[in-house]
């Protein structure tokens, strides 16, 4: 083999551990070096800053809730128009999460997770919940690993907050304290239902939009979480079968984006409800898929090719 057919690094690789430390030293050095010229104002490996040349050989493995649909240590949006489920999409989610079940077909990391709802009570959560586990003979006692947090009512939720044409605004105490309580629990799993409760700002202003997911990335990849953000679409979404949010900065600040809607009816009649799908519109980290036909059945969502299979036995669909 020559050198030309050897993957990109090989010369690297190829060096004995003694001499790859070397270069690495070396390269900090001169790092430090050119941080001394520019002076106390100068980016700093505090700041981020790094150089490729002191690369240690090894590649961080990328993680995922879901692979292909939802990463770990990022921010997955999840729109849905209205009265559609997504708010029941995402506690299936949670569930499914902290009892390494399947979602929709696929295989859920086993994480402990907080979901944080701020349109519904304690009451309609539990109903909520209690149906989507009873088809599979589980119980919210099943659920541990499992926290959520009411905020329906006159509380706020408000996790970032910004004044009119205001270029940037700033973060909240509430922010602050579900940093903390993802972290005191060890949950790599926040679901935030849903967005407008949470965001203080102007949806249309880019560089708001832009600092408020920010600040939910930073939570996320300091807290090795994924952080999904469950949304309403704007009407323009909703009339372009896009699932946008508002402003497209939205759908370019965040790294994952899954849209629950329904496709016009086979026979083209508006007032026929089409087929209901869950559909990825934006997958940073992996090619983005098909959109998956799903149907409410039994109180929660299943693939529509598991409706026979569901009606010939309870089980056969649940992952043991």
């Amino acid at each position: 083999m020559s050198n030309q057919d050897l993957p990109a690094g090989h010369e690297f690789m190829s060096l004995d551990a003694k001499e790859r430390a070397s270069r690495v030293r070396g390269a900090r050095r001169r790092q430090q070096e050119v941080l001394a010229r520019i002076g106390p104002r100068a980016f700093t490996p505090n700041d981020g800053l790094w150089e490729p040349s002191a690369w240690d050989g090894n590649i961080p493995a990328r993680l995922w809730i879901i692979p292909g649909l939802i990463p770990m240590a990022s921010v997955t949006m999840l729109t849905g128009n209205g009265g559609e489920g997504k708010s029941l999409l995402a506690a299936q989610l949670a569930a499914a999460a902290v009892t390494h079940s399947t979602w929709l077909g696929y295989e859920v990391r086993q994480v402990r997770a907080l979901m944080i709802h701020a349109e519904d009570d304690k009451d309609e959560i539990t109903r909520r919940s209690d149906g989507l586990l009873k088809p599979s003979g589980r119980d919210m006692r099943d659920l541990d690993g499992l926290t959520m947090l009411d905020r329906d009512g006159d509380v706020s939720s408000i996790m970032y907050e910004a004044m009119g044409q205001d270029v940037t605004g700033r973060f909240t105490e509430f922010y602050e304290r579900t940093w903390s309580t993802v972290q005191t629990l060890g949950a790599q799993l926040l679901i935030l239902d849903s967005l407008y409760n949470f965001f203080g700002g102007n949806e249309n202003i880019r560089s708001q939009v832009n600092e408020f997911i920010g600040g939910l990335k930073r939570l996320a990849k300091k807290l090795n979480c994924a952080v999904v953000l469950v949304a309403h679409p704007s009407r323009a979404g909703m009339t372009s079968g896009a699932g946008d949010a508002g402003s497209t900065a939205w759908h370019n600040a965040v790294r994952s984006r899954l849209y629950l809607h329904r496709k016009k009816h086979p026979s083209g009649d508006p007032d026929e409800k089409g087929p209901l799908v869950l559909e990825p519109m934006k997958s940073n980290y992996g090619a983005l898929g098909e959109a998956i036909p799903i149907a409410f059945e039994g109180g929660r969502f299943v693939l529509q090719s598991d409706l026979a299979a569901i009606a010939e036995g309870p089980r056969r669909w649940e992952n043991e």
